[in-house]
């Protein structure tokens, strides 16, 4: 049975942080597709509800404004081929190391609010279009 007051098993884990880490070195090599980018959003997207959340630190929105940054560039750029330049690259490892650590730091019941938080506020942001809400979304 799972606990949620647990963190996840380490096969979860792996799992989900292999996928982000995949995402990110495809983005950082220029060749991610539309997968890699949703993966990487989803990352971002975590990491930030954490972060509001009260999770983790202040210096996470550094990291996660210049990832969305290189974010909304490479999806400008054609499936297959997509990138971030040299600083967004730099604060998307940053991210997805935050991503990783909390993986396997905070309760699995934690991770499922933030991916909650995040499909509420993509749900918001799509209604919403002009509102100041941060969240990537293609």
């Amino acid at each position: 049975m799972i606990d949620p007051k647990k963190p996840m098993n380490m096969a979860e884990h792996e799992h989900r942080a292999l996928r982000a880490w995949t995402a990110a070195a495809e983005m950082i090599n220029g060749t991610a597709r539309r997968e890699e980018w949703d993966d990487c959003a989803d990352c971002i997207n975590i990491v930030e509800s954490l972060y509001d959340m009260g999770k983790l630190g202040e210096e996470t929105m550094h990291w996660v404004i210049g990832a969305i940054r290189g974010m909304r560039d490479a999806i400008e750029m054609p499936d297959g081929q997509m990138r971030m330049h040299a600083g967004e690259t730099v604060c998307l490892r940053h991210v997805v190391t935050l991503y990783d650590s909390a993986l396997g730091k905070f309760a699995r019941q934690t991770i499922v609010e933030a991916e909650r938080r995040v499909v509420q506020k993509i749900a918001l942001a799509r209604v919403d279009p002009s509102s100041d809400m941060l969240v990537i979304d293609r």
